[in-house]
């Protein structure tokens, strides 16, 4: 079984996926950290993120691993791993420049559906649902107020220790929400199918028991129609 959770910059994709996954024995995956990892190194490797063409043999030089089994996940870039270094602010603002680009974007589907293999997932991003497993068994569209994103955003920062500015922060996730739900490759949607969840003033575990009950429902169903068939 997969489950799909997408939505827009801050809306709590990641740790509630991640706490989700724990919860009901599932696996985890952050497609937006394999999308950080390129960014990163691009950035590191001095690339224009205007210019197109920079990126295709890059693609092809970049080796990433990811381990998204423990409690905390931890990738690797090209055998260095860089878990700390693309969660900075500087990062964050590179990734929507790269992922704009079709070959960036298939690159990272390739490497989540090989990721995923066999088992039962849960998979957060922008487009999980709608590009990656369009087929999944449950999808999940998380939203919240730009004035909570805003803040979830400003303490993950803090807690890394860098300075921030919130309204600065509001203007860089309005923006981030503008370009994804524009590119012209893969844009930023709810999918039809998908249960919608405004997060806003809810703590994360009235957030985890909504969506649980969902993943038990879907399951209920799926257990009935194997019996039926049999």
């Amino acid at each position: 079984m997969i489950v799909t959770i997408d939505g827009p910059a801050g809306a709590g994709k990641s740790t509630v996926s991640r706490t989700l996954a724990q919860r009901i024995g599932f696996q985890y995956l952050d497609s937006g950290a394999i999308y950080r990892c390129y960014a990163y190194q691009a950035w590191k490797s001095g690339l224009e993120f205007e210019n197109q063409h920079d990126f295709q043999g890059f693609l092809e030089k970049t080796k990433i691993k990811a381990d998204f089994q423990s409690a905390s996940p931890r990738l690797w870039v090209n055998g260095l791993e860089v878990t700390e270094e693309i969660r900075s602010s500087l990062v964050s603002g590179l990734v929507s420049k790269i992922s704009k680009f079709g070959e960036v974007r298939e690159a990272v589907v390739q490497k989540l559906r090989e990721l995923a293999g066999i088992g039962d997932y849960v998979i957060d991003g922008r487009d999980i649902g709608t590009v990656v497993f369009p087929n999944a068994e449950l999808k999940v569209y998380l939203t919240a107020s730009l004035e909570e994103r805003a803040q979830r955003r400003s303490q993950d920062l803090l807690n890394q220790g860098e300075e921030v500015n919130l309204e600065e922060l509001k203007t860089q996730i309005t923006q981030r929400d503008h370009e994804d739900s524009s590119r012209k490759i893969a844009p930023l949607k709810k999918p039809e199918d998908a249960v919608e969840v405004d997060t806003t003033g809810m703590s994360i575990e009235l957030v985890l028991d909504e969506i649980q009950k969902l993943v038990h429902e879907i399951n209920g169903n799926l257990q009935k129609k194997s019996i039926d068939r049999s």
